[in-house]
């Protein structure tokens, strides 16, 4: 994929009036999914432009010291882009709402829950879990970079490349804010943070558990809102 990889489609059966299939239409969620990632990308062009030299960035002031309109800058156009922004912020923010109404619409179904595994089962098949029917459909939002020997993260089974799908109650909808991510790890110091996390086509529940250790950071793997593939300096947590 692109920033983020195409929404994983899981298809949810119940027996009502013989079987059915029930969900989201495919083509319907890659539509949804382009949307999304042409509006990020609109807002981070914009965030750009006004972030130029001599732009006053996204909330600068457009005034002089005095109170004045500033002279050095094209007031209509950084009220344009601001305006925007604003615009794209707003529709994004509907269109994650409108694909979280659907991913809680698959969730709801009925299905026979099958036995809980026991925590050796749990932990033994944990690295080949496939996904599952019963799995909600979820955008990753961050990607695991680096991973530091006899750390948490490794202790916990992070591995290089793995998508993560969701860290305590983060979600995608909370993709564009890593300091979020940054104020759970020390908030839950010490404490399990349940993970979910995408590795090739299976879905793994992980309990990570940010703690003191000789390397740097709690966790001690780099995240990255993109792949790897991105060559840019990831957030180290």
């Amino acid at each position: 994929g692109s920033c983020c990889p195409t929404f994983m489609i899981y298809y949810v059966f119940c027996y009502q009036f013989g079987q059915q299939l029930l969900g989201m239409d495919r083509d319907t969620l890659l539509k949804l999914d382009d949307q999304r990632l042409k509006m990020e990308k609109d807002m981070m062009d914009i965030t750009n432009m006004l972030n130029a030299p001599g732009m006053p960035g996204v909330k600068g002031p457009l005034v002089d010291s005095e109170g004045f309109p500033r002279a050095d800058l094209d007031l209509l156009t950084v009220r344009t882009l601001r305006n925007q922004l604003i615009t794209l912020k707003n529709d994004h923010k509907e269109l994650m709402l409108k694909i979280e109404k659907g991913l809680h619409e698959l969730h709801a179904s009925k299905l026979p829950v099958p036995p809980k595994e026991s925590k050796e089962e749990e932990k033994v098949q944990q690295d080949t879990k496939p996904a599952t029917s019963k799995d909600v459909v979820q955008i990753p939002f961050l990607w695991v970079w680096d991973v530091q020997e006899t750390s948490p993260a490794e202790e916990a089974g992070l591995k290089v490349g793995d998508a993560v799908l969701q860290i305590g109650h983060l979600t995608s909808r909370d993709a564009t804010d890593l300091q979020l991510v940054a104020k759970l790890v020390q908030n839950n110091k010490d404490k399990k943070i349940k993970t979910r996390i995408q590795r090739d086509d299976g879905i793994i529940e992980l309990e990570i558990i940010p703690h003191e250790w000789n390397g740097k950071g709690l966790l001690g793997c780099h995240l990255h809102p993109k792949p790897k593939k991105n060559q840019e300096k990831p957030s180290s947590y």
